[in-house]
């Protein structure tokens, strides 16, 4: 099987420039009017009507949690608070 190598790097240049954007873009925006997130974020939520749901979790549930990372957010079933670490 022969290959055009010229054509070949075409192709593979036009992939790129259309793949490596979509990846280098890590953040995520939720809002009914299709804004793009604040640059600052990494997730960002617009809403009127409707809240956050962060993952619930009894304290024993809480506590197998192998190192948990700074920051992660839980809302605790058992002591009906949020707990951050």
């Amino acid at each position: 099987m022969k290959f055009h190598i010229p054509a070949l790097i075409s192709v593979s240049i036009a992939l790129l420039t259309v793949v490596l954007p979509g990846i280098s873009l890590a953040q995520v925006s939720i809002h009914p009017a299709g804004d793009p997130p604040h640059v600052s974020a990494i997730l960002d939520l617009t809403s009127t009507s409707k809240g956050l749901l962060v993952p619930r979790m009894s304290t024993g549930d809480r506590d197998i949690i192998a190192s948990p990372a700074t920051g992660l957010l839980i809302f605790n079933t058992t002591s009906n608070k949020f707990n951050m670490y």
